[in-house]
């Protein structure tokens, strides 16, 4: 104790390719004044990002993100599946859809975040019934495609659960939530 030692965690959000470029950042957690101390520094491998005192956060962040990018690929995969699932569907035609689609829907994210964060009546609100018959909808359409639709029928399974609690309302805090094991 006492050495002078200092600690700072990091995660590397980037593949080889991009790091040092502007497509990188990398997240720091851990003492502020030895991040503040070094942060040009840091910035040689990519954007530097605190996130705050405890050392864990950097850690968390990372593998937060990267669960992100996996349900966001499963996601690309079984779409991709789906569509090329009939004679006429092919990946790279499916594919220049749904990238200018999903960018879009990315701008819901931030109202989403907001949402979760705030304690006032969620902005974004639909009937859990209505987004319950999408989910069949798309489960039924993944098995007619033959394609494997558990991701579906676990997420209906979780709505039919909340409709049965009286809960009618899909929201961002709702489903976070929902997601957690320690309600």
């Amino acid at each position: 104790m006492g050495h002078g030692a200092a600690y700072l965690d990091g995660g590397i959000m980037a593949i080889p390719s991009t790091v040092a470029t502007s497509q990188a950042f990398v997240l720091y957690s851990g003492q502020k004044a030895h991040f503040d101390a070094h942060k040009e520094t840091l910035e040689a491998l990519g954007a530097a990002k605190y996130l705050g005192a405890d050392a864990g956060m950097a850690a968390l962040y990372d593998l937060a993100l990267l669960s992100a990018m996996n349900v966001m690929f499963d996601g690309f995969f079984h779409s991709v599946a789906m569509a090329t699932s009939h004679a006429e569907g092919n990946a790279a035609g499916f594919t220049e859809l749904l990238v200018p689609w999903l960018t879009n829907m990315t701008q819901v994210m931030p109202v989403f975040a907001a949402d979760v964060d705030s304690d006032a009546k969620p902005v974004l609100a639909q009937g859990l019934d209505v987004v319950l018959a999408s989910v069949r909808n798309m489960a039924q359409a993944s098995r007619d495609a033959g394609v494997r639709a558990d991701y579906f029928e676990r997420s209906a399974a979780m709505l039919e659960k909340q409709l049965a609690e009286g809960l009618t309302a899909y929201t961002a805090p709702g489903v976070v939530q929902s997601l957690r094991t320690s309600n």
